[in-house]
């Protein structure tokens, strides 16, 4: 395992104070959904996306920042983890300690992930994924699981669709199941099950349930810190979101299976005050609570609505990864056009455009619900549209693209036309290519 520590050089008076309770875990995968080069990963991180001409991790960390969690650990994969390391010196300049970690070996589960780091998490934990960019009020989500002190918290959302209507199957969406008035978490079923049964001990236990269909998981997880020593013990966890979750909830109501689980023993006897203190607080039942219950454990749901807590998206495909970034582009306030591009005369860039340092437009070349990064050149009569291009990009003469994500150095031959492609970093595309859903790369790798 290698470690890469970035210590941020700020002075302690510009610092905020620090809350000891919690660090921050951010995932930073291989992005299987959504990779520029999926055979080499590594060349361009999926942390590293660009995001409005931001690498996309910096938007969890500001977010961890914003709910004063300032110590703050990147668990990347192989070589991604120096090449995010070296981005952060300049992305990122805030508060917060951030530290990558980078694992080697194959690829991993969350959970699987969470224990290789086991040994440097001291205090409870925040965990979420490289790619979560939202509005929720992260002090909001902190203090909803401070209320009742549960073993873990997930945080839950509704997503935006273009067409206002969610799609009939949605890979991405959850079963999930929340007592109204507690908002403790008692059903979390994985996206691929075809059939839910609804237990009998469930009901009596929780007779008012509200089932949400649409819902997704946004993959932001506060948990007790003993929860890790319990996955350690359990190889069969290797997810977060697939086994552990399901797992604690159904341990609320099955009979006997707390007990089978032994989760008593990793509670430390120092939290039982606080445990019990929740327990009275989310308690439905009128009589007093059991000692015995702070040895269960307890799952909450902190659900976003986009009318109170505003938009939420994971950047995990390259649907909402082009969603987001035109999002944040209606609400840029800074210029879209930078001052040193040249443009020449006839170029149509759209307001819902971004275009960065050094960049060249010739004439007669449109650019719509589209990213430029630094220094990339549009020859003459290029169409570009919903489309991410990172820096020194090079598209020769009425090249057409629609729905890409071209990476850094890339040169797209004069002619073509791309729709929904990826195109890796110093990928040659030859000219008049005509392409639909494709990938390209580099010659040689």
């Amino acid at each position: 395992m290698l470690f890469f520590d970035e210590t941020k050089a700020n002075s302690t008076s510009n610092r905020q104070p620090r809350i000891p309770e919690f660090q921050g875990v951010i995932l930073a995968g291989q992005g299987n959904n959504l990779s520029v080069l999926p055979e080499h990963p590594s060349l361009l991180p999926k942390a590293l996306l660009p995001v409005a001409g931001r690498p996309m991790v910096c938007y969890p960390i500001e977010w961890l920042e914003k709910a004063g969690v300032l110590d703050i650990i990147i668990v990347a994969h192989g070589p991604a983890g120096p090449r995010i390391s070296h981005a952060l010196k300049s992305a990122y300049t805030g508060a917060a300690e951030v530290k990558v970690i980078s694992l080697d070996g194959p690829a991993m589960g969350t959970a699987d992930a969470l224990i290789q780091i086991r040994d440097k998490l001291k205090h409870d934990i925040v965990v979420v994924g490289c790619d979560l960019i939202t509005d929720v009020n992260s002090t909001a989500f902190l203090d909803h699981h401070r209320v009742a002190s549960p073993s873990l918290t997930a945080l839950f959302y509704q997503p935006r669709w273009e067409a206002g209507t969610p799609p009939k199957d949605n890979p991405f969406a959850s079963l999930v199941g929340v007592e109204g008035r507690t908002g403790r978490l008692v059903m979390a079923s994985s996206p691929d099950e075809d059939e839910i049964s609804l237990r009998t001990s469930l009901l009596w236990k929780y007779p008012c349930v509200d089932l949400y269909t649409q819902l997704q998981d946004a993959h932001a997880y506060v948990m007790q810190r003993w929860v890790l020593d319990f996955v350690a013990d359990r190889p069969k966890i290797i997810s977060l979101r697939e086994d552990l979750l399901p797992l604690l909830a159904k341990a609320q109501y099955k009979r006997g299976m707390s007990k089978g689980l032994d989760v008593g023993k990793y509670i430390d006897e120092s939290m039982t005050d606080v445990v019990m203190e929740g327990l009275k607080l989310s308690s439905t039942s009128e009589s007093p609570v059991d000692e015995t219950s702070t040895l269960q454990p307890s799952c909450m749901a902190y659900i976003a609505r986009r009318a109170e807590d505003g938009l939420t998206y994971r950047a995990n495909t390259l649907l909402t990864f082009t969603e987001v970034n035109r999002h944040l582009i209606r609400e840029w306030a800074g210029e879209r056009v930078s001052r040193n591009t040249e443009l020449s005369v006839r170029t149509q860039i759209g307001l819902d455009s971004l275009v960065g340092d050094g960049s060249k437009v010739e004439e007669r070349s449109s650019i719509k619900r589209s990213i430029l990064g630094s220094g990339c050149i549009l020859g003459k009569g290029c169409k570009v549209v919903n489309t991410i291009l990172m820096d020194n990009v090079i598209l020769d003469d009425n090249v057409k693209l629609d729905g890409c994500i071209v990476a850094d150095g890339a040169r797209i031959g004069e002619k073509t036309s791309l729709r929904d492609c990826l195109v890796g970093p110093n990928a040659v595309v030859p000219k008049e290519t005509q392409e639909k859903n494709e990938e390209f790369e580099r010659e040689g790798r």
